[in-house]
């Protein structure tokens, strides 16, 4: 994902926009070998070269950048609730949704100013191979209930 986003970034012109998917929560989680559950720990590194000009989801638009990710809707929604079939229940749009489906799409500018090297951290928050990555989480005590 960072290798990725890298790549993006010396194919876009200054000013060019990225739109951006990835599903979130309040806490990062692997879902070994599916698919990543995005944390703010992880989301800010990775988008740290762009300026966040908003983000989309359910039908709503929030303007500006991570200091709102706490504006309905949430970007970074508590997964208490998750259980073994990996849903959530989602008080407010009043459905479950898989914990995948909580993906808000960031509105994502290559800065005017920015020149050609992005100092994005390609390792990042964790280690860009999942299967190291799933091994960091279970160090940290997040291990994934089967």
């Amino acid at each position: 994902d960072f290798s990725a986003m890298r790549e993006i970034w010396l194919c876009l012109k200054p000013g060019g926009l990225l739109l951006l998917a990835v599903p979130t929560a309040a806490q990062g989680n692997i879902q070994f070998p599916f698919h990543r559950i995005y944390g703010p720990e992880r989301v800010r590194p990775l988008i740290e070269c762009y300026e966040m000009i908003g983000r989309v989801w359910d039908g709503k638009s929030v303007e500006g950048g991570l200091e709102k990710s706490n504006v309905d809707p949430p970007l970074f929604v508590t997964l208490s609730s998750l259980n073994d079939t990996g849903t959530i229940f989602d008080a407010r749009l009043g459905k479950k949704l898989e914990s995948w489906q909580h993906q808000h799409v960031l509105v994502l500018r290559k800065p005017f100013n920015a020149g050609s090297e992005c100092p994005l951290n390609v390792r990042g928050a964790w280690s860009s191979s999942p299967v190291e990555s799933y091994e960091t989480d279970n160090m940290k005590g997040n291990k994934r209930q089967r």
